[in-house]
């Protein structure tokens, strides 16, 4: 019985393949952090600071109206001096209130694509949709268990956006 299912895992890897977001929205892949724990001690590099951002804000995110998957390009941050926390800091996940926070500013274009198979008349190539935001900000902190988080605001118009584009890869 072990022999049968083994020869059918290893004769039938598409049974098992599942689609990745890039090949679902047609577009790259959305970054995946992997590591958040540098630097362990002092500042973010701003390097890393649009790193962390980017991992946190890129993801497929399912609505009513069906999924979405946002991607950032052209992501450029800046790290401001250090802070204390504040309570207006409790608001953020996992913070840990005896390490600083450290102000971000900067830039992106964010792209917000719809899955086609989700949508009739839509096709892979022009279901993305563009917002640039030049200027965006945020924190970046350690939460409890060390890791860095970055969170980023900033104003969407979406009139202003271009339509019917295709997604980074």
């Amino acid at each position: 019985m072990r022999f049968m299912l083994l020869t059918m895992a290893c004769l039938c890897p598409a049974v098992f393949a599942q689609s990745t977001p890039g090949a679902t929205f047609g577009t790259r892949e959305p970054l995946a952090c992997s590591d958040t724990k540098e630097p362990a001690r002092g500042p973010l590099t701003a390097a890393l600071a649009t790193k962390y951002a980017r991992c946190g804000r890129e993801k497929v995110v399912r609505h009513s109206g069906g999924d979405l998957l946002y991607l950032m390009e052209n992501a450029h941050f800046e790290v401001g001096k250090s802070r204390k926390y504040q309570t207006s800091d409790s608001l953020l996940s996992d913070i840990d209130p005896a390490r600083p926070v450290y102000p971000i500013r900067g830039g992106f274009d964010l792209y917000s694509c719809s899955d086609p198979k989700q949508h009739s008349g839509m096709r892979l190539g022009a279901n993305c949709r563009l917002n640039r935001n030049t200027q965006s900000d945020g924190v970046c902190y350690q939460t409890t268990f060390g890791d860095w988080k970055c969170e980023i605001s900033y104003e969407a118009d979406f009139r202003g956006a271009e339509r019917d584009v295709p997604g980074p890869r």
